[in-house]
């Protein structure tokens, strides 16, 4: 009897082993793939605009493509721009990277305004060998190129490489099943969440079914199919619903109607169907909050974890003491990491509190988009305490003593 008990276990140990090395070959696979593709797309331009469009119908009769270009010879203008004068363009040769024309080799223009390239003093901010992006108006004979903008995607998918290696490199297979898993958030950001708001639909209902979406396949990608990952998840998804509730009061309670910044009034103009932009602006402040209550949950299931595994004979209680104590050390931590995050997001905030003279503190202190900020900040940090007690008390009862609890 118990040479069968024992041959059973073994078995079991061993399938469990195979069934963990065949999913980290998988996840190995995918972490290549998506390495392989971020790196053609970061030497290999025409791929990159065939592959993320390059060309825009905007239902005109002139036709606009995009292109991206290295910049090779900059004419100085004939003169400096003065008071009342209509600011001349400055010609730039620039050899087109990904070139649909007949002649990869075009003269773009650059507005002497645009403060983007040039500095009030006249210093042209572009170089030889500079990537820009070109925008070309019309085709066939009438075409006009003019420099868009400076060309920074691949730079940044070359800073996605490094973070992807180093995450895979001192993390191994956490650090690339949580880069899939950050993928797979993204995606849901892109192809559900976005979609769905610009479609009318309810921007609060929408993130909350979309938060769901991120949560479950990002924590069981970064941490793994364990009893750890299901009781942090459950945990995420009571502190969740408890976000929705806390930032629905906060919101109506403080009267904000979503109007708090530029994007979210310019997004309003082009959207087809009317977006709601309260629900909008709670929608964000879940999407928001979803980061940091993975860290969270997670090490407070560990922490009650390796406490039962070091002494089978804790009860709830002292599980739940115990655990409680690492996790307001860590609370104390993350909230301060949390407001700072908010407030170098805000920065130019302070700047107007500290520049604006023409108006009473309470005055600037009363606007919505500061208003805004502080119900992120707030709603963002009471989830993050409440989440330490909610997760250590579910961890305590499971991992407690069957006894005990019986």
């Amino acid at each position: 009897m118990h040479s069968h008990s024992h041959t059973h276990s073994h078995g079991s140990s061993s399938s469990h082993g195979s069934l963990e090395f065949v999913t980290k070959i998988i996840v190995g696979i995918i972490g290549f793939s998506i390495l392989t593709f971020l790196f053609i797309l970061a030497t290999n331009t025409s791929v990159l605009v065939g592959l993320l469009g390059g060309f825009v119908d905007d239902s005109e009769v002139i036709e606009r493509t995009y292109h991206i270009g290295v910049v090779k010879t900059i004419q100085q203008p004939v003169e400096e721009i003065v008071d009342n004068s209509f600011p001349q363009d400055i010609p730039v040769e620039i050899t087109l990277e990904n070139a649909s024309t007949d002649n990869s080799e075009i003269i773009a223009m650059v507005n002497q305004a645009d403060r983007a390239f040039v500095r009030p003093d006249g210093e042209i901010l572009l170089h030889p060998g500079d990537d820009v992006v070109v925008l070309q108006i019309g085709d066939g004979d009438y075409v006009n190129f003019f420099v868009a903008d400076h060309a920074r995607i691949q730079s940044a998918i070359f800073a996605i490489i490094i973070f992807f290696l180093v995450a895979a490199v001192f993390a191994g297979y956490q650090g690339i099943s949580s880069f899939i898993g950050l993928i797979v958030s993204i995606l849901i950001l892109v192809l559900y969440i976005v979609p769905q708001i610009l479609g009318g639909g309810n921007p609060m209902f929408v993130s909350l079914i979309g938060s769901l979406g991120i949560v479950v396949p990002s924590m069981y990608f970064a941490h793994g199919f364990s009893k750890r990952t299901t009781i942090a998840l459950v945990s995420t998804l009571a502190v969740i619903v408890l976000t929705v509730i806390l930032a629905w009061i906060f919101v109506y309670m403080t009267g904000l109607q979503g109007l708090g910044s530029e994007e979210v009034i310019y997004i309003d103009s082009f959207s087809t169907e009317p977006i709601n932009l309260k629900g909008l602006l709670l929608g964000g402040i879940i999407i928001g909050t979803l980061g940091v209550l993975d860290d969270i949950t997670t090490a407070q299931t560990a922490v009650v974890d390796e406490l039962s595994k070091a002494n089978k004979r804790l009860t709830m209680k002292e599980l739940y003491i115990r655990a409680s104590s690492v996790g307001k050390e860590h609370i104390s931590s993350l909230i301060n990491t949390l407001v700072l995050a908010y407030a170098g997001a805000a920065f130019p905030i302070f700047i107007l509190l500290v520049a604006n003279q023409g108006e009473p503190l309470w005055v600037i202190l009363n606007r919505e988009f500061i208003i805004e900020e502080l119900v992120r900040t707030i709603v963002g940090s009471t989830t993050l305490i409440l989440t330490v007690p909610i997760t250590t008390l579910l961890a305590a009862t499971i991992y407690a003593p069957k006894k005990e609890i019986s």
